[in-house]
């Protein structure tokens, strides 16, 4: 084997290898449909009117030895957190109240996150290179973009 094909495959598989960096803090940037969204889920107007007006930040941390990932949702009107492991299902309190059984499955620089319950939800969370989260949020059809930057 010649040495440049040897190089060009360790890159490859260093390349492929190579895991996502999802720690930080994010801020809300933007947000398209979200009062739709929570309505198809079920939301009565002010929780609606109060969920729309609120800032949002995330903060995600890894923990290596438990192989955990935690994402603490810091709101206006009130924090959560969620726990989890990459695949496995865990029991977690919906903002609409419900709760449900949500898997989350990280897959490249996407987590693709299902919450079972009365109405399924769908989140995919994309991790962009250039320090943003596209959250794409579906319920019942509707969907709701969501954007976030990571804070310095």
């Amino acid at each position: 084997m010649s040495k440049l094909y040897l190089l060009t495959l360790f890159a490859l598989v260093a390349v492929v290898c190579a895991e996502t960096d999802f720690t930080g803090r994010y801020k809300l940037t933007t947000s398209e449909n979200y009062n739709e969204f929570l309505k198809e889920l079920g939301l009565g107007y002010f929780k609606r009117l109060a969920a729309t007006a609120a800032s949002s930040e995330y903060v995600i941390t890894y923990d290596k030895e438990n192989k955990t990932y935690t994402m603490k949702t810091i709101a206006t009107f009130g924090d959560s957190n969620i726990t989890f492991k990459d695949g496995e299902t865990f029991t977690e309190n919906r903002s609409d109240g419900e709760t449900v059984q949500t898997t989350i499955n990280i897959v490249g620089n996407k987590w693709d996150q299902l919450q079972k319950g009365t109405k399924d939800v769908r989140i995919v969370r994309e991790f962009m290179d250039d320090g943003k989260i596209i959250v794409t949020t579906t319920v019942n059809g509707v969907t709701a973009v969501r954007t976030y930057e990571k804070q310095k």
